[in-house]
Protein backbone atom coordinates (compact mmCIF):
# COMPACT_ATOMS: atom_id res chain seq x y z
CA UNK A 1 0.00 0.00 0.00
CA UNK A 2 1.25 3.47 -0.81
CA UNK A 3 2.02 6.10 1.82
CA UNK A 4 -0.57 8.61 0.54
CA UNK A 5 -3.19 5.86 0.54
CA UNK A 6 -2.46 5.13 4.19
CA UNK A 7 -3.29 8.71 5.17
CA UNK A 8 -6.61 8.45 3.36
CA UNK A 9 -7.34 5.17 5.13
CA UNK A 10 -6.52 6.68 8.54
CA UNK A 11 -8.91 9.58 7.88
CA UNK A 12 -11.59 7.17 6.67
CA UNK A 13 -11.19 5.09 9.86
CA UNK A 14 -11.61 8.17 12.04
CA UNK A 15 -14.71 9.26 10.11
CA UNK A 16 -16.21 5.76 10.17
CA UNK A 17 -15.58 5.41 13.91
CA UNK A 18 -17.22 8.78 14.57
CA UNK A 19 -20.24 7.82 12.46
CA UNK A 20 -20.58 4.48 14.24
CA UNK A 21 -20.37 6.10 17.68
CA UNK A 22 -22.98 8.71 16.68
CA UNK A 23 -25.19 5.95 15.33
CA UNK A 24 -24.83 4.03 18.61
CA UNK A 25 -25.88 7.11 20.58
CA UNK A 26 -28.83 7.73 18.25
CA UNK A 27 -29.94 4.08 18.47
CA UNK A 28 -29.64 4.16 22.26
CA UNK A 29 -31.87 7.23 22.45
CA UNK A 30 -34.42 5.59 20.14
CA UNK A 31 -34.46 2.42 22.24
CA UNK A 32 -35.00 4.36 25.45
CA UNK A 33 -37.92 6.20 23.84
CA UNK A 34 -39.53 2.89 22.68
CA UNK A 35 -39.62 1.55 26.20
CA UNK A 36 -36.61 -0.76 26.37
CA UNK A 37 -34.99 -0.55 29.77
CA UNK A 38 -32.06 1.77 30.21
CA UNK A 39 -29.93 -1.16 31.41
CA UNK A 40 -30.50 -3.03 28.14
CA UNK A 41 -29.73 0.09 26.14
CA UNK A 42 -26.54 0.64 28.15
CA UNK A 43 -25.46 -2.98 27.58
CA UNK A 44 -26.10 -2.76 23.82
CA UNK A 45 -24.35 0.60 23.58
CA UNK A 46 -21.41 -0.70 25.62
CA UNK A 47 -21.07 -3.82 23.46
CA UNK A 48 -21.18 -1.81 20.24
CA UNK A 49 -18.63 0.65 21.62
CA UNK A 50 -16.29 -2.20 22.58
CA UNK A 51 -16.60 -3.74 19.10
CA UNK A 52 -15.92 -0.36 17.46
CA UNK A 53 -12.89 0.24 19.65
CA UNK A 54 -11.57 -3.27 18.96
CA UNK A 55 -11.86 -2.75 15.21
CA UNK A 56 -10.19 0.66 15.47
CA UNK A 57 -7.37 -0.78 17.60
CA UNK A 58 -6.83 -3.62 15.10
CA UNK A 59 -6.63 -1.16 12.22
CA UNK A 60 -4.23 1.04 14.23
CA UNK A 61 -1.96 -1.96 14.87
CA UNK A 62 -2.01 -2.86 11.19
CA UNK A 63 -1.07 0.71 10.29
CA UNK A 64 1.75 0.67 12.87
CA UNK A 65 3.03 -2.62 11.42
CA UNK A 66 3.01 -1.12 7.91
CA UNK A 67 4.90 1.94 9.20
CA UNK A 68 7.55 -0.27 10.84
CA UNK A 69 7.87 -2.33 7.65
CA UNK A 70 8.22 0.85 5.58
CA UNK A 71 11.01 2.06 7.90
CA UNK A 72 12.81 -1.28 7.61
CA UNK A 73 12.50 -1.17 3.82
CA UNK A 74 13.77 2.41 3.75
CA UNK A 75 16.95 1.43 5.61
CA UNK A 76 17.47 -1.65 3.46
CA UNK A 77 16.79 0.07 0.13
CA UNK A 78 18.90 3.05 1.10
CA UNK A 79 21.84 0.73 1.79
CA UNK A 80 21.44 -0.91 -1.61
CA UNK A 81 21.20 2.37 -3.48
CA UNK A 82 24.18 3.86 -1.64
CA UNK A 83 26.27 0.79 -2.43
CA UNK A 84 25.31 0.80 -6.09
CA UNK A 85 26.03 4.52 -6.47
CA UNK A 86 29.45 4.00 -4.87
CA UNK A 87 30.13 1.32 -7.45
CA UNK A 88 29.17 3.72 -10.24
CA UNK A 89 31.35 6.56 -9.01
CA UNK A 90 34.11 5.11 -6.85
CA UNK A 91 37.39 3.82 -8.23
CA UNK A 92 36.98 4.81 -11.84
CA UNK A 93 40.18 2.84 -12.51
CA UNK A 94 38.25 -0.37 -11.88
CA UNK A 95 36.73 -2.18 -14.80
CA UNK A 96 33.03 -2.99 -14.94
CA UNK A 97 33.98 -6.61 -14.18
CA UNK A 98 35.70 -5.53 -10.95
CA UNK A 99 32.69 -3.44 -10.01
CA UNK A 100 30.33 -6.33 -10.80
CA UNK A 101 32.37 -8.64 -8.56
CA UNK A 102 32.25 -6.05 -5.79
CA UNK A 103 28.50 -5.76 -6.18
CA UNK A 104 28.04 -9.54 -6.11
CA UNK A 105 29.95 -9.71 -2.80
CA UNK A 106 27.66 -7.05 -1.35
CA UNK A 107 24.60 -8.87 -2.67
CA UNK A 108 25.53 -12.06 -0.78
CA UNK A 109 25.12 -10.18 2.49
CA UNK A 110 22.16 -8.14 1.32
CA UNK A 111 19.99 -10.87 -0.24
CA UNK A 112 18.68 -12.64 2.87
CA UNK A 113 17.47 -9.34 4.36
CA UNK A 114 16.02 -8.24 1.05
CA UNK A 115 14.12 -11.48 0.50
CA UNK A 116 12.62 -11.16 3.97
CA UNK A 117 11.79 -7.44 3.98
CA UNK A 118 11.56 -6.40 0.31
CA UNK A 119 8.27 -5.73 -1.40
CA UNK A 120 7.08 -7.97 -4.20
CA UNK A 121 7.81 -5.59 -7.08
CA UNK A 122 11.27 -4.80 -5.70
CA UNK A 123 12.16 -8.46 -5.21
CA UNK A 124 10.98 -9.17 -8.76
CA UNK A 125 13.06 -6.28 -10.17
CA UNK A 126 16.08 -7.35 -8.13
CA UNK A 127 15.72 -10.90 -9.43
CA UNK A 128 15.71 -9.62 -13.02
CA UNK A 129 18.72 -7.44 -12.22
CA UNK A 130 20.64 -10.46 -10.87
CA UNK A 131 19.77 -12.53 -13.96
CA UNK A 132 21.17 -9.72 -16.11
CA UNK A 133 24.37 -9.50 -14.05
CA UNK A 134 24.90 -13.28 -13.94
CA UNK A 135 24.32 -13.62 -17.67
CA UNK A 136 27.21 -11.28 -18.36
CA UNK A 137 24.91 -8.97 -20.29
CA UNK A 138 26.14 -5.78 -21.88
CA UNK A 139 26.87 -2.80 -19.67
CA UNK A 140 23.87 -0.95 -21.08
CA UNK A 141 21.57 -3.89 -20.29
CA UNK A 142 22.93 -4.10 -16.73
CA UNK A 143 22.47 -0.37 -16.24
CA UNK A 144 18.94 -0.50 -17.65
CA UNK A 145 18.15 -3.32 -15.25
CA UNK A 146 19.64 -1.24 -12.42
CA UNK A 147 17.40 1.70 -13.32
CA UNK A 148 14.33 -0.54 -13.36
CA UNK A 149 15.32 -1.82 -9.92
CA UNK A 150 15.58 1.77 -8.68
CA UNK A 151 12.11 2.45 -10.11
CA UNK A 152 10.68 -0.53 -8.24
CA UNK A 153 12.30 0.62 -4.98
CA UNK A 154 10.89 4.11 -5.47
CA UNK A 155 7.41 2.79 -6.25
CA UNK A 156 7.18 1.19 -2.82
CA UNK A 157 7.38 4.64 -1.28
CA UNK A 158 4.58 6.08 -3.39
CA UNK A 159 6.48 7.26 -6.47
CA UNK A 160 4.73 6.24 -9.66
CA UNK A 161 7.05 4.43 -12.06
CA UNK A 162 5.38 5.80 -15.19
CA UNK A 163 6.06 9.41 -14.25
CA UNK A 164 9.84 8.92 -14.18
CA UNK A 165 11.27 6.84 -17.03
CA UNK A 166 14.30 4.73 -16.14
CA UNK A 167 16.39 6.74 -18.62
CA UNK A 168 15.97 9.80 -16.38
CA UNK A 169 17.36 7.86 -13.43
CA UNK A 170 20.34 6.69 -15.47
CA UNK A 171 21.14 10.20 -16.68
CA UNK A 172 21.74 11.12 -13.04
CA UNK A 173 24.24 8.29 -12.62
CA UNK A 174 25.81 8.02 -16.07
CA UNK A 175 26.86 11.21 -17.85
CA UNK A 176 26.94 9.66 -21.33
CA UNK A 177 23.77 7.58 -20.96
CA UNK A 178 22.14 8.97 -24.09
CA UNK A 179 25.20 8.16 -26.22
CA UNK A 180 25.27 4.64 -24.78
CA UNK A 181 21.62 4.16 -25.69
CA UNK A 182 22.22 5.46 -29.22
CA UNK A 183 25.10 3.00 -29.63
CA UNK A 184 22.98 0.15 -28.37
CA UNK A 185 20.12 1.08 -30.70
CA UNK A 186 22.56 1.30 -33.62
CA UNK A 187 23.88 -2.20 -32.78
CA UNK A 188 20.33 -3.60 -32.66
CA UNK A 189 19.37 -2.04 -36.01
Amino acid sequence: MKIAGQSVIAIAIIIATTIVLLRIASTAMSLVQTGISETSVAMISGALTIVTLAVTRTLDRRQEHERALREKKADLYNGLMERMVVIFYHDEDKTMDDKSDELLNFVKDFMPKFILWGGNSSVRAFSKFMVTVRAGSSTVDMLTSTAKLFQALRSEFGHREITLPHDDIMRILITDWDEAMKSKNAENS
